[in-house]
């Protein structure tokens, strides 16, 4: 379990950066300082609803990544609907 937990939170951590050139600074600063304060929920919500909002659109890839981290949080999915997909 303590494996898989340092898994999860090396991924989420790097998460943001994967967004550094469709993101604000502003935005990226903010889901970053929660990131290093291991409030992963905030950084999955920050992220996808800075993407939605800056109607930013993410990889099959990149959506699978956030999904799996939403579903090791056992947090909902549902949010992922609203993001657009790049083609």
């Amino acid at each position: 379990m303590r494996v898989e937990h340092r898994e999860l939170a090396r991924a989420i951590r790097c998460l943001p950066e994967r967004f550094t050139d469709r993101l604000p600074d502003r935005a990226l600063q903010r889901i970053s300082i929660a990131a290093s304060g291991g409030q992963w929920q905030q950084v999955l919500d920050d992220l996808i609803g800075s993407l939605h909002a800056h109607n930013q659109p993410v990889t099959a890839e990149e959506r699978d990544q956030l999904r799996a981290a939403l579903e090791a949080l056992s947090l909902p999915t549902g949010p992922l609907h609203d993001l657009d997909m790049r083609h």
